[in-house]
């Protein structure tokens, strides 16, 4: 569990190393997603983009290390020139075992113009998720209630932090949330507490509400892609304008150890588990080579050919004695004579 998230943890080191939960191609509804080991010339793992332009019609490989070169990329008005260069870190941000699969990343993505942007992921079973809640853990035992003693029959109460803010695994800077949404639940109620972004500094102490019965506990203040949120105003304690709701476990999925929460639909869906990153780059690369082979096929005919009749005798009886049509026929047979002629000539 890393500090950006819960003060009680200590901060993971970033590392260049792709998570085993991050290995494979991603597929989203709009695009592919791969992370490839860094060549020779860098030190940072390579992030390789596929969009799906063109109404799911034409895959674009917008970005892409340089040594993808080998495989020749189509340009034409809907590529640019070049591929973007984009390169991650990863750092853990929960407490699974680093031999599961399931987890919880910030990947600090480096685009082409240097600037930066942190993009925390949680992956359950083969679904990646960008908004989704980490489970808090309280440091001291004074501050554990009834609410807090009840998590321990069932992972699923207690306090839950908000996590995800970005919009996306983009080729440029994502769009960062200004606000995140927790929750606290219990065993009949969920109350969803929002978090907004705050330029004071980040402060351990933990901030209460009261559903009149008991009073709950909920840290002040989260951490998360390198931006500080709080749910209180300057020095407050007291938590406002909570909003409590009946508790459907099922609009909830846990992961493997109970630590992470997601109730959205997940952005990316695991397309290949394949730990060989050749054979990943490999399908990669086929998997745009035969979009971008398909082709439309006709439109069907406006009329069913087999019930058109064009009547051409009655249509020859009216053009018979029309001058005005007679000159326009005319004019079409000497320019197709002619055609024909260049035609002869040229083979």
């Amino acid at each position: 569990m890393s500090a950006q998230i819960w003060h009680a943890e200590t901060a993971a080191a970033e590392t260049t190393k792709i998570p085993s939960g991050l290995t494979g191609i991603w597929q989203g509804s709009d695009r592919f997603l791969l992370f490839t080991p860094a060549n020779d010339n860098g030190t940072k793992p390579d992030v390789s983009l596929m969009l799906k332009t063109l109404y799911d019609w034409y895959y674009d490989r917008c970005a892409e290390p340089e040594y993808f070169s080998e495989y020749p990329r189509d340009l034409n008005s809907v590529t640019g020139k070049e591929s973007v260069k984009l390169s991650a870190d990863f750092s853990k941000i929960s407490l699974t075992d680093d031999s599961a699969s399931d987890g919880a990343w910030e990947i600090s993505l480096t685009f082409q113009d240097k600037s930066n942007a942190r993009i925390p992921v949680a992956r359950l079973g083969n679904n990646l998720y960008l908004d989704f809640l980490v489970k808090y853990i309280p440091e001291q035992s004074d501050l554990l209630n009834q609410a807090d003693s009840a998590a321990e029959e069932n992972p699923l109460y207690g306090a839950w932090l908000g996590v995800g803010v970005a919009s996306g695994i983009t080729a440029n800077a994502p769009y960062i949330q200004k606000e995140l949404t927790s929750a606290y639940i219990t065993h009949n109620s969920i109350y969803y507490i929002r978090y907004w972004q705050t330029d004071m500094e980040y402060s351990p102490l933990m901030a209460t509400f009261s559903d009149g019965e008991q009073d709950f506990y909920i840290p002040k203040h989260i951490k998360s892609a390198g931006k500080i949120y709080t749910c209180v105003s300057g020095r407050s304690l007291q938590i406002r304008n909570v909003t409590r709701s009946p508790l459907v476990t099922d609009d909830f999925m846990l992961d493997s150890s109970g630590k992470i929460l997601v109730y959205s639909k997940p952005y990316l869906t695991l397309l290949d588990s394949s730990t060989d990153d050749e054979k990943d780059i490999e399908l990669y690369m086929q998997l745009a080579k035969d979009a971008n082979c398909r082709r439309k096929p006709d439109p069907p005919p406006l009329f069913p050919p087999d019930n058109l009749n064009w009547h051409w005798k009655e249509i020859n009886e009216l053009e018979k004695n029309n001058a005005q049509i007679q000159a326009v026929r005319k004019r079409q047979r000497e320019f197709a004579a002619k055609q024909y002629a260049r035609q002869a000539q040229a083979e």
